[in-house]
This record gives structure tokens, sequence and C-alpha cells, in this order.
């Protein structure tokens, strides 16, 4: 293979001109509802406390602008600016280093109320899993073993409440964004709330998202 190519008689290449193309493709994402949304945030029954805790984290991660699991897990208390957290993202440390963009999270009553429950005053991270000079082997092995922890609580859940999706820790970003799109907030802001580079972005990851808009719009039809 390294000396030449051996092609077989009577080969076709099948791209090309004339032949098939590769084309970009965004998968087709799904949102709860905002009943569902009211739902999750309202739950006050529990079957464990490790379920209370996910529920916390997952609505944390939500009211948070919809910023990453990693983020929050390595959020530190100094982080904290009077009543915001500022920060930059784990995703943008390599990648965009000469257009690295803080994040403030305001800190509003409900902020502060889910904080007073799933906060470690004792460490000087936020949720307390992680120790200061901790190796990407250490924050790559807690991320895992943490995530999965809570996935599997809020994947009872949704099940307990028959959402129309399950549950995840990531399903809080695509929440956040979508209930600020069904009530009109514009996408650069958006844009800039969840520190996308660019408003296509942003726009590519909004239509993918909100089903219930489209249905609410056809009821408009005669």
């Amino acid at each position: 293979m390294k000396k030449k190519n051996v092609i077989p008689t009577g080969y076709f290449y099948p791209f090309g001109k004339g032949g098939y193309s590769i084309c970009e493709y965004f998968p087709k994402k799904q949102a709860f509802t905002n009943n569902e949304i009211s739902q999750i945030i309202n739950l006050d029954k529990f079957e464990s406390n490790d379920e209370e805790f996910a529920r916390d984290i997952w609505e944390l991660l939500y009211r948070c602008n919809g910023i990453n699991f990693v983020d929050l897990l390595r959020l530190r208390w100094d982080q904290r600016k009077g009543n915001c957290f500022v920060f930059f993202r784990k995703k943008t440390e390599n990648t965009r280093k000469k257009m690295r963009q803080e994040i403030v999270v305001p800190i509003n009553q409900k902020v502060e109320n889910i904080i007073s429950k799933v906060g470690d005053k004792n460490s000087p991270f936020l949720l307390g899993f992680l120790k200061d000079g901790y190796t990407d082997e250490n924050f790559d092995y807690m991320n895992r073993k943490v995530r999965k922890s809570i996935n599997k609580s809020l994947k009872q859940i949704s099940v307990r409440l028959d959402l129309s999706i399950t549950l995840q820790l990531k399903t809080a970003r695509d929440s956040y964004a979508t209930v600020l799109r069904r009530n009109g907030v514009s996408i650069d802001t958006i844009s800039e709330m969840l520190s996308h580079s660019s408003t296509a972005i942003t726009k590519h990851y909004l239509d993918s998202l909100d089903t219930e808009t489209v249905f609410k719009t056809n009821e408009n039809l005669i």
C-alpha cells in the first residue's frame, strides 16, 4: 500500500462531479416541553438523596446559563464576584485562546438556594469533588464517575415522570436555550449567554431543538 495504489479493474470512484457528495448534517435534537421542565424543577418527592442531588445539579446547570457539567465540576468559590460567577469554559481553553470569552452567571435567589444545598463550603470547589492541583487524569476520572452516577438518577426520575425524552445532564443546556427562544429572546443574546463563537452556531443549535414552537406556529393556520 505504501508503494502504489492498487485499483481494481472496473472500479468507479463514487464521489465528485456526477457522484455522491458529503453534506453537513445537524442531527435533530428533542427538547422538553415547558410543562415537563416545570415538572422537573417542582419535583419534591424523591426515592433517594442521590435522586434529589441529581435533580438539583440539573436545575443548577439550567439556571446557570445552561453551562456544561465539566464547568460546574471545576467551578470554584473564589470565582464568585458579588452576585455573579465569572469563569471561562473548559471547552475553549485550547481552541479559542485568542477569543476567550468570560461567562457571567447571575446568582439570583433560586440559584443561591440550590448552591446552599449542593455546595461544599469545606472545599475550594463548589461541588467539592476536586482538590487543588488535580491532574487532567484526575479530572477526567471524576467527571466520568460523577456524571455517570447523576445521569443514572436522572434517568430514574424521567421514567417516573414519564418524560418525552430521557432526563440527562446535557439536556439542561438544551432546555435553557429552548426556554429563552420560546420567550422571544434574540438569537444574539442567546448566543452570548451560551458562549457560542458565532450566532450561526446558535441558530443551527436552536433550529434543531424546538418542535413545540413548530406545532404552535401551525396552529395559526385556517
